[in-house]
């Protein structure tokens, strides 16, 4: 018996639809976004057809494939922030105790969930805005001939005569041929600059409790590396032309500058772990984390001696 080989990609397109499902509820302009994404990536909403050159040297080159791909991009401009907040605010919300009980990790989960909800209503409204765009404009990729082979001879193309009458003889899908017309701006660079400049100012506002002085430049620094080999890669293969790549890297640039500065708050440090707790939460006698304010108080009357044992709010 063979065994199917089975893909990972479905199962990254599964978890996409899920976040989807997770962070739009009761938010109908972004499932108005990710339902127009969603037609005019798949044709629904045809493209028109690309015009061209007979001399535009520029889209005569040979498909090669992507050094990055889209679904390997999806994955890590979606997962990988989620991990990122997480963790930061546990632990900043834990402030250095030596335990995390429910109550707090709990904050910490929503307070994930709040600013992770921004950045992906922002992923998918670059997304979407930058796929329309593609459609309106139609213009070819560099490897647009070698794609399609349009029925047009050297005869009948000659010069600076614009052709916008042809057929495409490649045999290619119609899926990649019309994919070959969608040139600008690059989706790559929109979606991973946006990543890079979101996470870095999430980052400069966030980790300012960790006693070092490399961490913080050295993970901003890996998201610029992700969002510079996504946009350089797209030249290389000959999959944009370099004035897509620059278009779809200040259009995520700009999204991302308005999207923090709207969201201030949210991407701001959490309360103190003592203002983190409810107001009628008490911690019982027994649990660690009394055991260890126990110990922190003698601690501080040992070093302040002088002080009295009892402070003014105890004796009220």
């Amino acid at each position: 018996m063979v065994k199917k080989k089975t893909s990972i990609y479905p199962r990254i397109l599964d978890a996409i639809l899920l976040l989807c499902c997770k962070f739009t509820r009761s938010h109908p302009p972004t499932w108005s976004m990710i339902i127009l994404l969603v037609c005019t990536y798949s044709g629904v909403i045809p493209a028109k057809t690309a015009g061209f050159y007979c001399n535009d040297l520029s889209i005569k080159h040979i498909y090669k494939g992507d050094t990055v791909g889209t679904m390997e991009l999806l994955a890590i401009i979606f997962a990988v922030p989620f991990f990122f907040f997480f963790f930061i605010e546990r632990f900043q919300i834990q402030n250095g105790q030596r335990v995390m009980d429910s109550v707090l990790l709990k904050r910490a989960f929503d307070r994930t969930v709040a600013i992770y909800r921004t950045y992906f209503v922002g992923q998918v409204f670059v997304m979407t805005a930058v796929e329309v765009s593609k459609t309106i404009i139609s213009e070819p990729r560099p490897h647009f001939l070698d794609t399609c082979k349009p029925n047009i001879t050297e005869e009948t193309c000659i010069g600076d005569l614009y052709i916008t009458s042809y057929s495409c003889l490649s045999g290619n899908k119609p899926r990649k041929i019309t994919d070959s017309q969608k040139s600008f701006p690059s989706g790559h660079a929109a979606v991973s600059f946006f990543a890079a400049f979101y996470m870095i100012w999430y980052l400069s506002k966030n980790l300012d409790w960790i006693q070092s002085y490399l961490l913080k430049p050295v993970l901003q620094l890996l998201w610029v590396l992700l969002a510079l080999i996504c946009s350089l890669t797209r030249i290389i293969d000959k999959r944009h032309h370099w004035w897509d790549v620059l278009a779809g890297a200040v259009f995520g640039n700009v999204v991302a500058l308005i999207i923090v500065m709207q969201s201030k708050s949210e991407l701001s440090k959490p309360v103190a772990v003592e203002r983190s707790l409810p107001n009628n939460t008490t911690i019982a006698n027994d649990s660690p984390m009394h055991a260890i304010q126990q110990e922190d108080k003698q601690v501080f009357q040992r070093l302040l001696p002088s002080c009295p044992a009892n402070s003014p709010s105890d004796s009220s």
